[in-house]
């Protein structure tokens, strides 16, 4: 059973996360209670079990649980998109910070290189959060100086001149705050740090499947290689580029050995390995493709 302490300190969990605890403890699927009742034995008393001291911040999960989660992101990255196409911003920086909560989970069960990886990914995407809110309360920055003009038309004096003065000084702060931010002016301006994320998560996922493979875990190291060939496929969608027919034909065949797999079915060290080298090479061409937008 592979077991993760997962930290809930520091509103890491929140809202709707800290319902999925819930329901999993009543299912059962937190572990840290022994599974069977203990068997009463009348003739002699056993010892107490030893008392595990655990953090009231953390709990431990079944990292098998995670699968369920492996495509989690991207379903609040759409969500995130979808809201900005709308010009809602205040849904668009939730949805993004739903998907930072799923990578963390990830990170949980990184390697040193992919959590390092992973923690930038998230900071790319806490900025355009931080942008976002800026263009938000510019937003009701121009809702109150508009109200202070509407207010001087009706005023006289310098009563007129003084909400004249200030709503004109508020519209220029407003204006300052959005041209800090113009790249949030269209849902497209998401698609390349989402991209960059989906490409991290291939790493990752790749470094699972081999760390679970040479454990001779070959469930978990399919579960792990189709998480690569699913972020690898969502990395192209974000990219709007059309994969050519060597990396679809690596899709196809990442995703059938996977299958087999995750149903218990071994396949041969040649083609583990062979598949491995193709998504590697491949992760490399795309981060090749995607340097020249970096400049």
């Amino acid at each position: 059973m592979q077991l993760i302490v997962v930290s809930i300190s520091g509103g890491f969990m929140k809202k709707g996360y800290m319902c999925f605890v819930g329901v999993a403890l009543l299912s059962g699927l937190v572990f840290g209670k022994d599974e069977k009742p203990p068997v009463k034995e009348e003739a002699k008393a056993q010892p107490p079990a030893p008392k595990v001291s655990v953090p009231k911040s953390k709990f431990t999960v079944d990292e098998d649980l995670l699968v369920m989660f492996f495509n989690e992101p991207e379903e609040h990255f759409v969500k995130a998109r979808n809201s900005l196409a709308r010009k809602d911003v205040k849904e668009t920086t939730t949805e993004l910070q739903k998907s930072i909560a799923f990578l963390k989970l990830e990170m949980l069960r990184a390697n040193d290189e992919n959590e390092k990886a992973i923690k930038y990914a998230i900071s790319d995407i806490e900025k355009l959060i931080a942008e976002m809110e800026k263009t938000t309360i510019s937003v009701n920055i121009r809702k109150l100086a508009e109200s202070m003009k509407q207010d001087a038309q009706k005023a006289s004096g310098d009563s007129a001149k003084a909400l004249q003065v200030s709503s004109a000084e508020l519209q220029k702060l407003a204006d300052q705050m959005e041209d800090s931010a113009p790249q949030l002016s269209s849902p497209e301006t998401l698609d390349p740090v989402i991209a960059k994320t989906h490409l991290v998560l291939v790493k990752h996922h790749l470094s699972k499947a081999r760390d679970f493979w040479n454990r001779k875990d070959v469930k978990r190291s399919g579960n792990d290689l189709d998480a690569t060939a699913e972020h690898l496929a969502r990395t192209y969608q974000w990219m709007n580029k059309e994969a050519d027919g060597a990396t679809k034909s690596a899709f196809k065949d990442t995703r059938a050995a996977s299958l087999k797999m995750i149903q218990g079915t071994a396949i041969g060290g040649d083609e583990f390995n062979k598949l491995v080298d193709l998504i590697t090479k491949e992760v490399e061409r795309v981060f090749k493709i995607m340097e020249p937008a970096k400049k």
